[in-house]
């Protein structure tokens, strides 16, 4: 029944589903500040070690974060929030 309160997941099911939470609150950013790059012309070394920290950080920050690496996961996400902050050096 889809009236009622669905219990929260446990274990890798609950991992998972915070590693995506995580991930759509910073995706928005990340994709505007590529949008905005890209409208704006700015293509640099910066932009292209933006995109590429925040992408290969945010896969492996999931698969940390799914199998229970929980010191790690927070260096991974650093670098991937190190790539936000290319970009926006870039768009400077």
């Amino acid at each position: 029944n889809r009236e009622e309160e669905m219990p929260p997941l446990k274990g890798a099911a609950g991992r998972v589903d915070r590693a995506v939470t995580n991930f759509l609150e910073t995706f928005p950013l990340f994709a505007a500040a590529v949008l905005i790059a890209h409208v704006a012309g700015r293509h640099s070394a910066l932009t292209v070690w933006g995109v590429h920290l925040y992408f290969w950080g945010r896969v492996i920050y999931a698969i940390a974060y799914s199998a229970g690496f929980s010191i790690i996961r927070s260096v991974i996400w650093n670098v991937a929030t190190a790539g936000i902050v290319l970009l926006l050096i870039a768009l400077w």
